[in-house]
């Protein structure tokens, strides 16, 4: 949030923080490497955990990755930069290791 602290975010906008978010907050710092996206990023990104990760396929990965695209697509009004961050997930999956053709 441009360098200031969730109290001052949250003092700013007249808004409260959950303890739940500012929980998930704390234990995810912040920000995106700028050069190449993690395979731990891209799993966090789109959502998928757990016993997901172990069956990782082509229709698991398109199906996370059209849920996500219909909920931030720049056309209906989303953000160009999650719509680019979701491709580029999506991307880095795809030729991951963890991924099974």
């Amino acid at each position: 949030m441009n360098g200031i602290t969730i109290s001052q975010y949250q003092t700013q906008n007249n808004m409260r923080v959950d303890s739940h978010l500012r929980d998930k907050f704390k234990k995810y710092p912040g920000g995106f490497n700028q050069r190449i996206m993690t395979e731990g990023e891209a799993l966090e990104i789109l959502g998928i955990q757990g016993n997901e990760i172990m069956n990782l396929d082509k229709d698991l990965l398109k199906k996370k990755h059209r849920n996500l695209m219909i909920q931030n697509h720049p056309d209906r009004g989303g953000s160009p930069y999650l719509a680019m961050k979701i491709n580029e997930a999506k991307e880095v999956l795809e030729k991951s290791y963890m991924f099974r053709r």
